[in-house]
């Protein structure tokens, strides 16, 4: 019956892209006729089929972020921070660790997955590599970990470049769960065999300077990419990824085009912090020069939020979970 309510409030399976704008190849969510053969079985008191029992081979230990994904197989190398250990309880500020990779050339990557540790107390986390990250992870990562999040290679005909020893610090949010805890986060990497045809750049576009009124029931946010002016060079948009917290009711990517026309292109009405997906086109969007990614969002700071760590609060920008954000990431390639 659980199984039933959840299918008919639309929560599961967990894809809240508007279907009516775009079409993303790792789209899970069931058709209307799939959603109601589904309920009518269970309506039928889920009766057993013919054939074996396929959840007798499955088991929960063997799928990520539990272990490194089946459809990737094994990474080329696996690096991991030191062993932390997290207090059990208490407001904990991110923490910025180091580790050197071991690779004497430079190598390209079909994929870079973070692997947490510890899943009660990883909020998330961001890998930056070479220089420091450029406003903690706001402009943009390498590859990270959030809640929800299905980790897959990168685009086909992309990669990311790896320097020789390059340096990968890791942004780690923890949380505190009422008793001490450990956590030993890894990544992967995996390298390809050939470089890739468009270099893949994550970026975003952001807000900062937000300030959510205590019961506010829909206050809204905008962004834009790039931050001022349009597009320097046409990109092959692949993938978007929006990041709010609990508060975090919408998100939608627009596309501004040069002559003023506006497309969606990705609409999530009701946007869910535990389930963060990164929405990948099936086809990739040419965008040219000129144009203007713009996103518009919104927080729901009411009573009315089952979420809603305080209403009676004024919410800004900030690192913990009781904040909030406006990020709006994605990846893409520019074109010669």
């Amino acid at each position: 019956l659980a199984i039933k309510e959840e299918i008919l409030r639309g929560h599961m399976p967990p894809w809240y892209a508007d279907p009516h704008f775009g079409v993303f190849t790792n789209d899970f969510s069931l058709s209307p006729a799939e959603a109601a053969r589904l309920v009518q079985w269970i309506n039928d008191g889920a009766p057993r089929g013919d054939g074996p029992d396929p959840l007798e081979t499955v088991s929960t230990t063997t799928n990520y972020p539990f272990a490194w994904p089946p459809a990737l197989g094994p990474p080329t190398r696996v690096y991991s921070i030191p062993p932390q250990s997290i207090p059990a309880s208490g407001v904990l500020a991110y923490r910025y660790i180091d580790i050197f990779t071991t690779f004497t050339n430079d190598v390209w990557l079909s994929a870079a997955v973070v692997k947490p540790g510890n899943v009660r107390v990883v909020h998330h986390c961001l890998v930056f590599n070479g220089s420091d990250p450029v406003l903690g992870g706001l402009a943009g990562f390498f590859s990270g970990y959030v809640p929800g999040f299905d980790a897959v290679t990168f685009p086909p005909g992309t990669g990311k470049l790896l320097r020789a020893g390059e340096r990968l610090q890791f942004q780690m949010h923890y949380v505190s769960t009422g008793e001490p805890e450990t956590d030993q986060t890894e990544i992967g990497l995996y390298v390809s065999p050939t470089p890739p045809t468009y270099v893949l750049q994550t970026k975003s576009a952001f807000n900062v300077f937000f300030s959510i009124p205590p019961g506010a029931p829909d206050y809204q946010a905008t962004a834009q990419y790039p931050s001022s002016g349009g597009l320097t060079r046409n990109i092959l948009l692949y993938e978007m990824s929006p990041h709010m917290h609990l508060r975090g009711t919408r998100f939608k990517y627009e596309a501004v085009y040069p002559d003023g026309q506006r497309e969606t292109l990705l609409s999530v009405p009701h946007y869910i912090f535990h389930w963060q997906a990164l929405y990948r086109f099936t086809t990739p969007k040419f965008l040219p020069i000129g144009t203007r990614i713009v996103c518009t969002g919104a927080w729901d700071n009411s009573a009315q939020n089952p979420y809603n760590p305080d209403p009676t609060a004024t919410v800004d920008f900030g690192e913990q979970t009781f904040d909030e954000m406006f990020i709006a990431y994605m990846n893409f390639a520019e074109l010669p």
